[in-house]
């Protein structure tokens, strides 16, 4: 994809790693080239990665394996999810969910 396209929340390929964009910022000066600035997190390490992308990078999108899974418990930072279909528990941090653990319901 287009880096114009890339959106909050989304898993892209950056330099052989795995990352998470957490914040975007589309900026265009005056007769300058447009760029866009983001801050990813590395999913593996949880490092924070600054990079500035120009307007016509291309960008490798990550195509992940979805399962359903059910939300049991948190337990200190970490949050507790079931496989529906294998009964395996896998512990996710508050770091890797990012947003979306404010609405988790037990």
């Amino acid at each position: 994809i287009q880096a114009t396209k890339l959106r909050k929340g989304m898993l892209i390929k950056f330099d052989g790693a795995l990352v998470r964009v957490l914040e975007l910022q589309h900026i265009t000066p005056g007769n300058l080239r447009a760029h866009v600035r983001s801050r990813m997190r590395d999913i593996r390490s949880g490092r924070l990665v600054d990079h500035k992308f120009r307007a016509e990078d291309t960008i490798e999108r990550a195509h992940l394996d979805e399962r359903e899974m059910q939300y049991l418990y948190k337990e200190g930072d970490m949050f507790v999810f079931m496989d529906t279909e294998t009964f395996e528990q896998t512990h996710l941090s508050s770091e890797v969910l990012g947003d979306s653990a404010l609405y988790l319901l037990p």
